[in-house]
């Protein structure tokens, strides 16, 4: 008797474990990429800390390179992810002549925002999205926009020094399309 409702308890849970689901289940798509552009920011202050400038250079969207080295040349408007690939890939082109001022404007960025962090708590507010773009399943690709505001408190300031640090979604990523103030804007115009 022991024996047969063991059997039927284990043939039970195998029944159970069977039904659980699956890989071809349908799941909802994430609304967002996995990392936010609080965690880009965050990642962008430990590359400034570290001075390592190869990996600002990730963080930072090619538009915003375009936009420091060549301030006049057009940049085209995005209607989704196809057209933002495809502007892209045409300014790094135009950019590949001015490899050596993109290093350094990687160098100076790293070194400004490690300056201007340096000995203050920061404080990083909640991502503001505006998701236009999505693919099939509902999940937001292409050059979808961000925007955070950023406290920078110091003990001896009674208010904080405050910076605006605006992303585009990048694939699967956000990269930082901007900083506003940006004392550095057109410091590296070509």
């Amino acid at each position: 008797m022991t024996r047969l409702l063991v059997i039927l308890a284990l043939g039970s849970l195998l029944a159970c474990a069977c039904t659980g689901g699956s890989s071809t289940t349908l799941r909802p798509a994430a609304d967002r990429p996995i990392i936010g552009p609080d965690g880009v920011f965050w990642d962008a202050i430990e590359a400034a800390r570290g001075g390592h400038t190869q990996r600002m250079g990730r963080v930072l969207s090619t538009g915003f390179v375009h936009r420091a080295i060549l301030p006049n040349t057009p940049r085209a408007e995005f209607s989704d992810e196809e057209s933002f690939i495809f502007a892209n890939e045409r300014m790094e082109r135009e950019l590949a002549p001015f490899n050596s001022i993109r290093e350094r404007l990687c160098k100076r960025y790293t070194g400004w925002l490690d300056e201007t962090t340096r000995g203050r708590v920061i404080e990083a507010g909640r991502p503001s999205y505006e998701i236009k773009y999505k693919d099939g399943y509902g999940s937001a690709r292409g050059p979808n926009t961000a925007t955070i505001k950023v406290n920078l408190h110091q003990a001896q300031a009674k208010t904080p020094k405050v910076l605006a640090v605006s992303f585009i979604q990048d694939g699967d990523t956000w990269r930082i399309d901007g900083f506003s103030p940006d004392p550095l804007f057109g410091e590296f115009i070509r």
